[in-house]
């Protein structure tokens, strides 16, 4: 009969094989969910990225509209002014303010 560290081959043999086991049903049980979770959680990610990309352009798309006809507005209230001969709207006495041209 033969020892290694007070174990015989056949008590190293059954240690082998609970490691080996428990590493097994702990890769399975454990592991391999979260991997799969991780899959999940990164594929949603990006998913949400892609979205808040288009959200991002349209919401840009709608303020240059918005700005648009706030300058035609702008523009014709200046009109208004002049035509009655007013002094300049406070639109464009604010937009030119810092400007010096007041």
């Amino acid at each position: 009969m033969h020892l290694i560290f007070g174990f015989t081959i056949s008590e190293w043999a059954g240690i082998a094989t609970i490691i080996g086991s428990g590493t097994g049903v702990f890769y399975k049980f454990i592991v391999t969910p979260l991997l799969n979770k991780f899959d999940v959680l990164s594929k949603t990610l990006v998913e949400l990225k892609e979205s808040s990309r288009i959200e991002q352009e349209s919401l840009k798309d709608e303020l240059k509209e918005h700005q648009t006809i706030l300058i035609e507005h702008d523009s014709e209230i200046q009109s208004l002014f002049e035509e009655k001969g007013w002094p300049r709207s406070n639109a464009y006495r604010s937009r030119h303010k810092d400007e010096g041209e007041i």
